[in-house]
């Protein structure tokens, strides 16, 4: 059953129509537009919203700007929604986007028809982190990093296990735990940032051929556990601002007496050759 059809139309456009599946709105010329049901074969990692059409074309010169739009997207990592085309496979328009501010799939223009639906990546923990990188899709707190990128964290997290490559953390939250799992990163400017926090423990990370492993700026109760620093140019820089007494101590320590410095602007700097596992407090 059609919900319509548009024939040799001109300037018309179709606001708001509603199913109990679907809500569209979409402008379109020789055109039949009909709701549909999945036709299966999903691609792997991707999942439906449970709104699929079929576009058939009616006359010469048809096309169709359609767009979709959802109310939840749980389950959906949603910057990856796109519309996706059904021809016996499942092909992802390269015209379509999304808007994830007022929740509106659109389709870019149309002029092969076929069945047509938003599909987006598996989020099941709803976590930003779609099922084909992350390791652990069911437990929020468990991530990749993100290469190339900023990850922030805000609370305790344990990391995919990987070797990631240019790629910054910053802990957003107090009394945070982040647990590397023995992963390694290399190639970043600056690994690890801790700006204005307490009680955060950083343990178990690998940090290969980068410039600062960590910088470390007014902030109190900051461990480092069983960090192992290669080839870096900076180890962890801290900076308290103030120099009032001796505003850090650290134990449990190998080799690394000769990298440490002290002074009133840069309270703690642990540089090349550094390359140990340390246990460092900051405090």
């Amino acid at each position: 059953t059609y919900l319509l059809h548009v024939f040799n139309a001109k300037d018309i456009v179709f606001k708001d129509v509603k199913t109990p599946n679907l809500n569209l709105s979409f402008e379109a010329n020789n055109i039949s537009l009909a709701e549909a049901t999945n036709p299966g074969n999903l691609p792997q990692y991707y999942k439906d919203m449970d709104m699929f059409v079929n576009i058939t074309s009616v006359g010469s010169n048809s096309w169709a700007y359609v767009n979709f739009s959802y109310s939840n997207s749980s389950g959906i990592l949603e910057s990856s929604l796109r519309i996706w085309k059904y021809n016996g496979s499942w092909h992802k328009l390269t015209s379509s986007s999304v808007d994830t501010t007022n929740n509106i799939v659109y389709s870019g223009n149309i002029t092969s028809f076929s069945i047509f639906a938003p599909l987006g990546e598996i989020d099941n923990d709803n976590d930003g982190f779609g099922a084909s990188v992350d390791c652990d899709d069911n437990n929020a707190n468990i991530i990749p990093l993100r290469e190339n990128n900023v990850t922030y964290i805000t609370n305790n997290t344990v990391l995919c296990k990987d070797n990631y490559t240019n790629a910054t953390v910053s802990i957003e939250g107090d009394n945070v735990t982040l647990n590397c799992n023995y992963s390694s990163i290399y190639n970043s400017d600056l690994v690890f940032y801790i700006n204005s926090r307490k009680n955060i423990v950083i343990k178990n990370c690998i940090v290969n051929d980068s410039n600062t492993a960590a910088s470390v700026v007014a902030s109190t109760n900051v461990s480092f556990e069983n960090i192992k620093f290669n080839n870096l140019k900076t180890g962890i820089y801290a900076n308290m601002f103030t120099c009032q007494g001796t505003p850090y101590s650290c134990s449990h320590y190998r080799n690394i007496a000769s990298c440490i410095s002290a002074g009133c602007d840069w309270d703690l700097f642990f540089g090349s050759p550094c390359d140990t596992e340390i246990t460092c407090i900051f405090d």
